[in-house]
């Protein structure tokens, strides 16, 4: 049998063990493109909820916009704001399959205070692929959350300040940050949707390469089969 004793056939046994480490390589990189395309969709989730969110402040802020409503009335939509930015808060700090989904290489630090800073880490995750190639599928907190001027936290947190302060220049300041954070937080999921499909494609391709080197191992082996099935007739 060629493949039991390689000695005798080295082209044949290199050659299998070749196809077989490549084989090896796909089915790991499927495992992992798995759990990358379940963690980018429970991002996408949270991202879509964090949307939500903002959406909900907005026609808040629309409806305490108008010069009739009550500093009254503006002071319980200001707690209404603050139980936003509370879930907003839990949101950021979404923890799936064991790591914090925002906090960036520091997966296991929670991202963000209960005042909306900012303490994970400074840089992205990637997942490596075939070779040297490597896929970004994680940003930091900072980028989709902490980002000047599109920051959902710092547009709540002014609208909430201007609420109790009964002040509708400030509430009309803060609907136009709401917009820009809510803008920037559905950027960031289409960034996420696009390397959803990316991790997608790649599975597929994988798949089908994986598929092939079987064929090919299975073809070496079964020559080998014959060929050891006649030395024996022999």
């Amino acid at each position: 049998d060629r493949l039991r004793n390689p000695s005798d056939h080295p082209l044949d046994a290199a050659e299998s063990l070749r196809l077989q480490a490549d084989l090896d390589e796909h089915n790991a990189l499927a495992d992992r493109l798995l759990s990358v395309n379940n963690e980018l969709a429970t991002v996408d989730g949270v991202l879509a909820d964090a949307s939500s969110l903002l959406v909900a402040a907005k026609e808040l802020a629309v409806a305490m916009g108008s010069e009739t409503v009550s500093a009254t009335d503006r002071e319980t939509a200001a707690q209404e704001i603050g139980a936003i930015f509370d879930s907003m808060v839990t949101v950021s700090n979404t923890h799936y399959n064991g790591i914090y989904l925002f906090a960036g290489t520091s997966v296991d630090t929670k991202p963000f205070l209960a005042d909306g800073t900012y303490q994970g880490g400074a840089d992205g995750r990637s997942v490596p692929l075939m070779g040297a190639d490597t896929m970004t599928i994680s940003y930091t907190g900072e980028e989709i959350f902490g980002v000047a001027g599109e920051s959902p936290f710092e547009a709540l947190g002014e609208l909430q300040t201007a609420l109790l302060a009964n002040d509708s220049q400030g509430i009309a300041d803060a609907m136009d940050k709401l917009d820009a954070a809510y803008s920037h937080v559905v950027s960031m999921r289409g960034t996420y949707g696009v390397a959803y499909s990316r991790a997608e494609d790649l599975t597929y391709a994988s798949e089908e390469a994986a598929a092939a080197l079987e064929g090919f191992v299975g073809t070496l082996t079964e020559l080998d089969m014959v060929d050891a099935f006649s030395q024996l007739a022999q």
